[in-house]
């Protein structure tokens, strides 16, 4: 059997059937196995054009200017995410992380400061209640403290009032004696 390199067009033309037949498979092979390279060869090609027109998009909407160098680094780095926003991604992530632990530090705050509020609040409560309560005592030990204070003031009117008749007195039975 002649092996694949010996085909030729010549052999084919004139030589037995078996050699012809392997000839025209070998060259629809060849033909059907160049164009599927030929449309591989197309669709990676337009898979780079579309990937450069999604990063060159992704570019101008960041605005950042010089970056053709980071795309044909990214493009030819298999180990590089493909996407430019996949940074601004993890960065607000964390931005966004960061924030919540904060709002959640200050919502247990405002939590703690709320409890004692209401403490407070019925702390005060609790006092109203009980000044209430008690407010007829109140009213009694005020009117008892003011008797005394009249009494007090009495007392002292008539202590003055008796130390002046004692003085009086006195005069007169000195008087009286020495007549």
């Amino acid at each position: 059997m002649p092996e694949v390199n010996d085909l030729r067009l010549r052999a084919s033309l004139t030589g037995p059937i078996h050699e012809r037949v392997r000839t025209v498979q070998y060259f629809t092979m060849l033909r059907t196995f160049s164009v599927v390279m030929y449309d591989y060869n197309d669709s990676v090609l337009s898979y780079h054009a579309q990937y450069y027109s999604i990063l060159d998009q992704q570019k101008q909407i960041m605005k950042k200017k010089n970056i053709d160098s980071l795309l044909t680094d990214q493009a030819n780095d298999d180990d590089v995410k493909t996407s430019l926003f996949v940074d601004n991604f993890l960065d607000d992530t964390k931005v966004a992380i960061y924030q919540l632990s904060e709002l959640q530090s200050r919502h247990t705050e405002i939590m703690k400061l709320e409890k004692s509020l209401i403490d407070i609040r019925d702390m005060f409560s609790e006092l109203a209640f009980l000044v209430e309560k008690q407010s007829g005592q109140l009213n009694c030990v005020e009117y008892f403290a003011r008797q005394a204070s009249d009494q007090v003031d009495n007392g002292r009117y008539n202590i003055v009032k008796a130390k002046q008749k004692n003085k009086k007195r006195k005069v007169r039975n000195l008087f009286y004696n020495a007549i």
